[in-house]
């Protein structure tokens, strides 16, 4: 199964809150990671004490997705808030240690941001500019996807911009492993869709993000797999919940560390 994993390397961003220490500072001039997510969590099962260990996150791109990334400075910055998702759960007690329960893999299996024309068909673009837009998309499905650039997305977006109206879309799937076996034990799908104003969609992941002023084409992409990821954890909770109060009963001893 490692074959078809790609290891993305975790990113090293400090964040408000992460239960990771001693991150290094950014320089000025790279991206920073966006903000805690600001999710709402069900209450742990009764009688759940020991709460398993689970590493950095390992996300697969699959390769019609790689266009549309724009680069792996995306799915970097998604690794450390999913980690701090994963602790907020109350689930799992995120680690660097080669010596924990649970591995989380995520698959990308879509990510698109689409500008669909301008609600007021001036500014930037306007009815051609749209046009232009629809023809890019046509003629990009045409491109195998082997010989399409993998360095840039196909289309630039204004996050500012309260004329231009975007549809995006990312769907991705999470699978909870047993680190020493390899086997499944929980997992589900996730997405986000949406189609707003580009300004509108900004703020909605800026308040998702605690972030205020998400304007930046990577981080939006970034905190959209952070999204579809709570997505796809809030749909396994069930059978999680179930499967980590079995485990607990060949695993009885208290766990609430935190990584030094």
């Amino acid at each position: 199964m490692n074959d078809r994993r790609i290891f993305i390397s975790l990113a090293c961003a400090c964040l408000a809150g992460t239960v990771f220490q001693g991150c290094r500072t950014p320089p000025p001039n790279e991206q920073t990671a966006p903000s805690v997510v600001n999710e709402v969590f069900p209450p742990l099962p009764a009688g759940l004490t020991n709460i398993p260990t689970i590493g950095p996150a390992v996300i697969t791109v699959l390769p019609d997705v790689v266009t549309n990334l724009g680069g792996s400075d995306v799915t970097n910055m998604a690794v450390a808030p999913i980690a701090v998702m994963l602790d907020n759960s109350g689930r799992f007690i995120p680690t660097y240690s080669t010596n924990h329960d649970y591995d989380c893999w995520i698959t990308l299996n879509q990510l698109r941001i689409e500008p669909v024309g301008h609600s007021s068909g001036q500014g930037a673009g306007g009815f051609w500019g749209s046009l232009a837009s629809n023809c890019a998309a046509k003629i990009e499905t045409l491109i195998p996807s082997k010989w399409r650039p993998t360095n840039s997305a196909p289309f630039r977006v204004d996050w500012t911009n309260t004329a231009t109206t975007v549809n995006i879309s990312c769907a991705l799937s999470m699978q909870i492993i047993d680190s020493k076996s390899e086997n499944l034990f929980a997992g589900a799908n996730g997405g986000v869709n949406e189609g707003n104003t580009a300004n509108n969609i900004s703020m909605e992941i800026g308040g998702f993000t605690k972030n205020s002023d998400v304007t930046n084409e990577v981080t939006i992409k970034s905190s959209l797999i952070v999204m579809a990821s709570y997505n796809a954890l809030t749909n396994m909770l069930p059978e999680l919940d179930r499967k980590i109060l079995k485990r607990q009963k060949s695993f009885p001893a208290q766990r609430t560390e935190r990584e030094p």
